[in-house]
């Protein structure tokens, strides 16, 4: 699918925009791909160790999601605030067309985050099949996006389709999870996601709609914000502080 997205990009757009379209989500996955395959590492050895317990399963399903976006949460809304000069750094001044389907992009990660920690489980329990035709209706409508998308708003409407399309791939996975393991998120991961995808979607319509200097400013609060809440959320449950404690205490 990705394959045939580029082909067609090339082929309505041009080679240009291919490369904007290749940078631009680079980006994205590069920084936020590391933390899902950090996570990945010590998530899956133990759904797998619970996957004859549905209960289990759940618990783990929503810690795991609640670190995922607590941690990213604070990543996301800095790309949101400050892509324009990180596509300059990384890049050039010839890339800043892709600054619009990165923003949207970013706030369609929010729903990759919870989707990818629900996908797990039918890894987790070896039903290949519900995984293969799971994986494979994704692609069908994401592929149907993309060309929708690029063809209606060109590079912004590749990244309104990412929004899209992990949107409807959450609740596709989340039915499925429903239906079979009779799955059900917690309230205090309602609470975190809606909490930081608001801060995320203010930031988004900062950028979006008003001057710089309001959008800096509100940016800055909101990276405030969301920095804060994830750290008092992780410090509850990961002990943060005391480790850090420990950890100096060792080195005194």
């Amino acid at each position: 699918v990705a394959y045939v997205v580029r082909i067609y990009i090339n082929n309505v757009g041009g080679l240009k925009d291919v490369g904007l379209f290749t940078a631009g989500f680079a980006i994205i996955n590069t920084y936020v791909g590391m933390v899902f395959s950090a996570m990945a590492s010590d998530y899956y050895p133990r759904l797998a160790s619970v996957t004859t317990d549905n209960d289990k399963a759940k618990t783990i399903i929503n810690e795991q999601s609640e670190i995922a976006i607590l941690i990213l949460s604070p990543i996301l809304i800095l790309f949101l605030v400050f892509i324009h000069w990180g596509v300059i750094l990384l890049y050039s001044k010839d890339f800043v067309g892709v600054i619009s389907m990165v923003h949207w992009s970013t706030l369609g990660i929010f729903f990759k985050a919870l989707s990818w920690a629900l996908a797990f489980v039918f890894i987790a329990k070896g039903v290949s099949k519900i995984y293969f035709w799971n994986e494979v209706l994704a692609n069908v409508y994401m592929l149907i996006l993309n060309v929708l998308g690029y063809f209606y708003f060109g590079l912004t409407g590749l990244g309104i389709s990412f929004l899209i399309g992990y949107f409807l791939y959450f609740v596709q996975v989340f039915c499925i999870c429903k239906k079979l393991y009779d799955f059900e998120f917690s309230r205090g991961l309602i609470k975190i996601f809606l909490i930081q995808f608001l801060l995320a979607l203010i930031s988004f319509i900062a950028v979006y709609c008003f001057n710089s200097y309001i959008a800096y400013s509100v940016g800055f609060i909101m990276i405030f914000l969301s920095s804060w809440f994830s750290w008092n959320e992780l410090d509850q449950r990961l002990n943060i502080k005391l480790a850090i404690r420990n950890r100096f205490k060792k080195k005194l």
